[in-house]
Order: structure tokens, then sequence, then C-alpha cells
């Protein structure tokens, strides 16, 4: 063969098995490399698959709340050491994590966590290892944490001690432990005795207030329940003193000054802060007890006596004390005794008598609070007869046959005693060898006169009451009834020019009742007749009288009038006990003015003078005096009106008369002394009138009133004794009439009235009938 086909063949040989050699080569580095990664992955997956085991443990285990405890979890594989992280948990909430480090172990790994945060009681504390790229995750067994409550410190203050009773005392309990604020409530005690409870706020303190603690020393407690993370305590004791506060008293009297025998009744009240006293005081008149007394639930008693000496008392009440409260003494009360009034009467053993027969005057002496003592001076005029002194019973005697013919004017002067103030007897009318017709001549003035006066009253004021209300008074008819008799008004007719505007009105209108005009002046008439009756016991006296009056008012503005009036009187009364009868008249005049100061309340009053002549037989005894008498009168009237048709009237009035009588000699030629007396009546009441349209061309208007009298008297004169004094005291009266008006303004009215309901001892009545026409 050729060199050179062998050079090449030698040479492509050579290059054939170079590359065959690199290609087994490669085949070989690919199997090798082939193989470790196969190796590798199943060593890998051998290795996945290889389980761990955890195991926990802690660093102190029981533990006290607030303490540190390190949980330490141990993860155990084979060769290879455990890594990644361990979640901690209590129960179902994780705590927290920590990662696993290796232990210095092969095949160990630790992971801790640290916590103070567990709250008391028992804990399932567990470990839970994730796993790794070696090991799979495990959870190893339960590991019961013990966490106990923490010891508590339990302390108590106080706002304020000592304190005083009743006042309010704060007391703080502060409850410390280690770890963190106790909660939960705290009780204050007073010894065994709960005093209240108290929350803990967030900074472990609770309070509690009170003003009920008493006066004393109180053993103060504040005692803690605990809660879940520390135990319960109580707190040292406080002494917390409560002293007594201090009181105030003070008395009154029910009367002072008080009058000798009156009773009295001295109040002692004891006041202080934080509640009320109780105890006992004692009352002092300077340093004598006078008694004593229990305070009540309002801090207050009382004591009542009567037999305090006439002068000055200087009354303390002297409160004790007690447990809340510290004792006192109040301030002096002068408490003044005065003099007691006394009432001197004087009465004669035969009245009247004969000269030179023996009369025996006796006195009696009466007063409040016992029975009078000392001397009793007979006097005849201003000449002294003689003395005596006072019994046991009050009265002293004289005993005279000295007295000269004629009328001596007995009086009995009492001098007044250590607790009673001197008064002097009315005049007793002696008559000696004087005819009895007479002495019951002189007794027919006394008794009569004063009848005469108070009906005069009656109707004078009644009059000028009613004159002022007509005055005001929508209704004004020509004449109306009222409680004082028959009343007329007698008024201008209309000027021409309103009867021609009203004549106008008629035809545009529907017919009406027409209705008066106002009035700027008003005359009026009043008539009335009163009768008296009295017991046989008061004299048997029976009679009447007639008074007629008249009278102009001027309206000066819408709520002030002034008015004149005159009046003439005609009178007759009998006695069947004095077997006379007394007859006379007079004239009056007077003025009066009436003032509403208020919408439905006006004023009155008046001033009026009588001139009168008095006549009179008793027996065999006549003879005629005359007399003048001064009459003032004041009242208050209110009107109130109800749906234009009620009319209520409630009043309060009063009159007084003055009378003076001169002296006579009756025609037996018997000296009758000068007299003068007062007279009047006080009266309270309502009257209502009811204004009715009947039809269209009639009205009527029923009234009734109902009033309470007292009637008062005084005189300087005395009657004999069967015929003692009637005309005073309280009664009642009534009135009521009926008036009946036309269109026409005729009018038609009854009316009457009856007094001395309830006295017993007389009656005054009178009837009233009227017609009237206006013009």
């Amino acid at each position: 063969m050729p060199r050179a086909i062998c050079t090449r063949h030698f040479t492509r040989r050579r290059r054939i098995l170079f590359v065959g050699y690199l290609r087994n080569i490669v085949c070989w580095g690919r199997s090798l490399v082939f193989s470790g990664v196969v190796l590798s992955l199943f060593s890998t997956a051998a290795l996945a698959l290889l389980g761990s085991t955890t195991t926990l443990t802690s660093s102190a285990n029981p533990s006290a709340f607030g303490q540190s405890v390190t949980f330490t979890a141990t993860v155990t594989g084979l060769v290879v050491t455990p890594t990644g992280t361990v979640t901690f948990k209590d129960g179902a909430t994780t705590l927290g994590t920590g990662t696993v480090n290796a232990s210095g172990q092969v095949g160990i790994g630790q992971a801790t966590f640290t916590t103070s945060a567990l709250t008391g009681g028992s804990h399932a504390i567990t470990a839970v290892y994730g796993g790794d790229i070696v090991y799979n995750a495990s959870t190893p067994s339960v590991l019961t944490q013990t966490v106990n409550p923490n010891a508590s410190s339990t302390s108590i203050t106080s706002s304020i001690n000592p304190s005083a009773f009743g006042q309010s005392v704060s007391f703080t309990a502060t409850v410390t432990g280690p770890g963190g604020t106790p909660t939960g409530t705290v009780t204050f005690k007073d010894g065994a005795t709960t005093l209240g409870t108290g929350t803990l706020n967030g900074s472990g303190q609770a309070t509690f207030a009170t003003s009920a603690l008493t006066s004393g020393s109180h053993a103060i407690t504040a005692v803690y329940g605990g809660d879940t993370n520390f135990n319960g305590s109580t707190s040292s004791t406080l002494t917390q003193t409560i002293n007594p506060n201090a009181s105030s008293t003070s008395v009154t009297s029910s009367a002072n000054p008080s009058a000798f025998g009156q009773s009295v009744t001295f109040t002692a009240t004891v006041t202080g802060p934080g509640g009320t006293p109780t105890g006992a005081v004692t009352f002092k008149d300077g340093s004598t007890t006078l008694g004593t007394g229990t305070l009540n639930g309002s801090g207050q008693t009382t004591f009542a006596t009567s037999a305090l000496a006439v002068g000055s008392h200087a009354i303390t009440a002297v409160y004790g004390g007690d447990t809340n409260f510290s004792g006192g003494t109040s301030s002096t009360l002068m408490q003044t005794v005065n003099q007691n009034a006394s009432t001197t009467s004087v009465t004669s053993s035969i009245n009247p008598s004969s000269f030179g027969q023996s009369v025996t005057f006796t006195a009696t002496v009466t007063g409040s609070g016992g029975p009078p003592t000392g001397t009793v001076t007979f006097k005849d005029g201003a000449t002294t007869l003689g003395t005596g002194p006072l019994n046991g019973s009050g009265q002293a005697t004289f005993a005279t046959n000295a007295l000269t013919g004629g009328s001596h004017a007995i009086t009995a002067v009492y001098g007044g005693g250590i607790n009673f103030s001197s008064s002097t007897s009315s005049v007793l009318m002696q008559a000696v060898d004087l005819p009895s017709d007479s002495v019951k001549l002189r007794n027919l003035q006394l008794v009569v006169t004063k009848i005469v006066a108070q009906s005069s009253g009656q109707a004078i004021s009644g009059a000028i009451e009613a004159a002022i209300g007509e005055g005001f008074s929508e209704h004004s008819e020509p004449i109306a009834p009222s409680s004082n008799g028959l009343r007329f008004n007698l008024v201008s007719e209309e000027p021409a020019n309103s009867r021609v505007a009203n004549a106008f009105e008629d035809i545009e209108k529907p017919k009406k009742t027409p209705t008066p005009p106002a009035k700027d002046l008003l005359v009026w008439a009043d008539v009335r007749g009163t009768g008296w009756t009295t017991s046989p016991s008061k004299g048997d006296i029976n009679g009447g009288q007639v008074n007629a009056l008249a009278g102009v008012t001027s309206k000066l503005t819408t709520d002030l009038l002034i008015g004149a009036f005159t009046g003439y009187e005609t009178f007759a009364y009998s006695s069947l006990n004095l077997s006379g009868r007394l007859k006379g008249d007079g004239w009056t005049a007077g003025g009066y003015v009436g003032w509403r100061f208020l919408p439905n309340l006006l004023f009155s009053g008046t001033i009026g003078h009588s001139n009168l002549n008095y006549g009179g037989t008793a027996g065999l005894a006549s003879g005629s005096f005359p007399g003048d008498r001064w009459l003032a009168t004041g009242g208050l009237t209110g009107r109130y009106k109800f749906n234009r048709a009620w009319e209520i009237e409630p009043s309060a009035r009063a009159y007084a008369l003055w009378e003076n009588e001169k002296d006579y000699i009756d025609n037996l030629g018997t000296m009758q002394p000068r007299r003068t007396f007062m007279t009047g009546r006080a009266s309270v009441g309502i009257k209502s009138t009811y204004w009715w349209a009947w039809s269209n061309t009639l009205t009527a208007a029923p009234y009734v009133g109902v009033y309470a009298d007292y009637y008062f008297t005084t005189d300087n004169a005395t009657v004999l004794s069967s015929i003692p004094e009637f005309v005073r005291g309280l009664s009642a009266r009534v009135d009521s009439g009926l008036s009946l008006k036309d269109a026409g303004g005729a009018t038609f009215a009854l009316g009457g009235e009856l007094g001395g309901l309830g006295s017993g001892n007389f009656k005054i009545w009178s009837m009233r009938a009227r017609a009237a026409i206006p013009f």
C-alpha cells in the first residue's frame, strides 16, 4: 500500500480512537454526574422524611404573677442539628416565637421564649416546632405552668382625722403588689360592721365617704378581696376619732310679757350640724330649776308654768348634750310677768233703801291666776265711806246706815296687791228714801237709750254703706233692697239729646231692658223700721223706731265719692218689769266718704251728729231730758260679679256711738244725774244678690246676707242688778229680700232682717216693703 495512503489511514484511525476515547470520557463523566445528582436527591428525600421530637421545660414552675419565666423548647433530630423556629402557645393563644439554635450536641437544637405576662392560674403551654428542610414539624406534650397570685398590701388613710360628728369623711384604700396593679373591690369596715365598698381604680385605689359615724373612736379597716393575680389583704387599723359637734340652744316664750297666773310655755330649740340633737333640757329661772324636757325629733322641748311671780325672770335652757353633740346654755330670755288685771264689782244688800236703814255693800274682786288679796275702799262719789279686807273668796264688805236721802254713786276701789293691779267697780246708784218709780225711771233711761242708739247706728251705717255701694254700682235702680231698709235713688232724667239718641238706637236694635244712666250725682232716701224684744230676765223690753234718712252723693272720680246726709228718727219702747215707757225723737246730720282703692274693694267712713229729745214714765214718775250723740262708722266691702247675674259682697264693718244725756229732775222731785255711754257693733259677713231677668219686661233681684255681730258697750252708770246689760257679746244676723222691676222702672220690694240670733238675751228685727215708680 502506498505510504501516503497508509499515513492517512493511520491518522484517521488515531483520530477515530481519540474521539472515541473522548466520547467515553464524556459518557463516564455524565454517568458520574448523573449518579451524584441521583444520589444527592435520594439522600435529600431520605432525610426529608426524618421526624423530630420537641420537649418543653420552664425555668420556674410554679411561678408568681409578674415573675419572668423562660420556656425552652429542645428539638431532637438525627445526625443533622434541626433549624427553624418554635411557636410558644398558651392553649390556643400564641405567646411568641423563638429561633432554633444549636445546643452544642449533635442532632439537638433549642429555642427559648421569656415572658412575665402570664396571669395567675394554670396555663397549658405548648411549643410547636415548625420543621426545616430535614425535619418535620413536631409538637411536644402540654406543659402545665402554674402561676400563683402575688401577695398584695393594703393601706388606708382618712381625709380628716379627727373629724366632727356629721362631717363627711373620705377613706382611701391603696392596694399594691409586685408585677402589676391589683383590681377588684375593697370593703371598708368599722370594727366588724361593714360601712360600704369601693372599686379599685387604675391606680389601685378605692374610696368611701360617709358622714354617718357617731362620736367616739372607730377602728377602720380596708379589706381587699383579691383578684386573679393578687391575693386579698387587710389594712392595718386606722383609728378614726369623731368629736361631738357643738350645739346651739335657744329659748322662746309663748307670751312675753305675761300676766300673773297666766300659763307660759317656754320652748327650747337645740340645733347642731350633721343631725338632730337628742337628750334633755333643763329650764332655769336664774339658778332655780323650773323643770326639764326631752328633745323631740325636731330638737325641741317645752315646759309650761303658771307659777311665775310678778317681776322679771332670767330664763335659760341648759342642754346636757348627747353622744354626738356637746351641751350648752341658751342666752338669757328676760320673761316679764306683769300684775294681773283685776275686775271689781259692787252690789248692795238692798236698793233702794230707807233712810237710816243699814245697807251692806259687797265688793267682789276677780282675776286669773288666783284670788286677789288686799283691801277695798268703798266710796260715795269722791267721799270715802270705809274699807274692807278681801277674804279668801276675793270679797270685801262694808255696812253703813249713814247714807243720806237721795241717790248715791257707790264705787268699790281695789287698791291692788302683789300680783294684781288695782281696779274700780262701775257705779252702783244706791237710792235712799227715793220713790221706787224714780228708780225705775232711771233704769228705764239707762237700758232703753242704748237700744235707741244701737238701732240708729244700724240704720245710719247701713244707709250710708248702701249709698256708697250704689255710687259705685252698675245696677242703679230708683228703689233697691238693702240690709238697712228702704233706699230711694232720685236721679235727674237723661238730657234731651240722650233721649233722642236712645230713641234712634231703639229703632235700630231689638228691644231690651233699658239701662239706667250712670250717675255723678246721686240723691237718695232710706227708711227703716226696727223692732226690739228682750227676754223677761233682761227687762222684758219691747218696742221699735223708724229712721228716715236722705242724702246726696257726689262722685269726684271713678273711685272716690263724698256725700252728706240728714235724718229724722222717732222711737217708743216699753218695759213690763219697770212699768214704764220711753219715747222721743231726734235729728241727725253728717257726711261720708267712699274710696274704691282696688277694683273690687272699697272703703267707707261716716261721721254724724244727732240731737235727741227723750221723755219717759215709770209708774208715777215721769221726766224728759235732752241728749246728743256722735256716730262714727268704717268698713271694707268687696264686690264680685259672676256671669253678670251673681253679685257677692263680703264685708267687714263697725260703728260706734257716744251719747251724753243731761241731768234732770223728775216729777217726783228726784234728781236724775248726768249720764254718758258708748255702744257699737262690729260685723263681718257676706251678701249674695242674683239679678234675674224674669221676662223681657220684668227683672227680679233676690238677695240674702249672713253676718256675725259683736256688740260692745261702756257706761258711767249702773242699772239695777235685776236688769243687767244685754246689748253686748256675740250674735248672728240674717238679712233677705226680693226686688221686682219692670221695663219701665217701676219697682216693688219686700225685705226683712233678724238679728240677735244666738245671744239668748234679745232679738232685733225689721220688716221692709216698698213700691216705686221712677221719674
